[in-house]
C-alpha cells in the first residue's frame, strides 16, 4: 500500500532526526520505548545528561518540522478506524438478518407441528433432567 510505506519512511526519517540529535540512542532504544513520550525523554536524560526541558524543546521543533508525517499517521489510523468500524457494522446486521431468518423458521416449523414441538421439547427437558441427575448423584 503506497499510503504505508509513506508512514513507514517518514517514521524512518523522524527516528533518523532523533538519532541525529542524540547519538547517543541506538536503533534498539528508539524502538523500544514503542511510542511513551516521557520514556523517551527520560532515556535521552540518562545518556546525554540534558534538561527534560532541552529535550522537550528539540522534540517540539522536531515535532513541527514532522508534522504532514504525524497528520498521515493520524489519517491512516482514522481510515483503518473508520473501516473496521463499517466492516464489524456490516457483519452484525448480517448476523442479525440470519438470527431472524432463523427463529422464523423456528416459528413455523412449531406452528406447523406444535404437538411434535412440544413432544421434542419435553424429550430434551427429561434428558437434560437425567444428565443433571447423574452428574450430582456422582459427586
Amino acid at each position: 500500500m503506497p499510503e504505508q510505506d509513506q508512514l513507514r519512511i517518514g517514521w524512518d526519517d523522524l527516528k533518523s532526526k532523533v538519532r541525529d540529535a542524540w547519538s547517543q540512542l541506538g536503533e534498539e532504544d528508539l524502538s523500544a520505548f514503542q511510542g511513551d513520550l516521557q520514556q523517551l525523554v527520560g532515556w535521552i536524560q540518562q545518556r546525554t545528561g540534558q534538561s527534560g526541558e532541552e529535550i522537550a524543546n528539540c522534540l517540539a521543533g522536531l515535532d513541527e518540522r514532522f508534522r504532514p508525517v504525524l497528520k498521515q499517521f493520524a489519517s491512516a489510523a482514522r481510515e483503518c478506524y473508520d473501516h473496521a468500524s463499517t466492516a464489524s457494522a456490516e457483519t452484525v446486521d448480517r448476523l442479525r438478518e440470519g438470527v431472524e431468518v432463523r427463529r422464523a423458521r423456528a416459528e413455523l416449523a412449531v406452528r406447523k407441528h406444535p404437538m411434535e414441538s412440544v413432544a421434542v421439547a419435553f424429550g430434551a427437558g427429561v434428558v437434560a433432567g437425567a444428565l443433571v441427575a447423574l452428574v450430582l448423584r456422582s459427586k
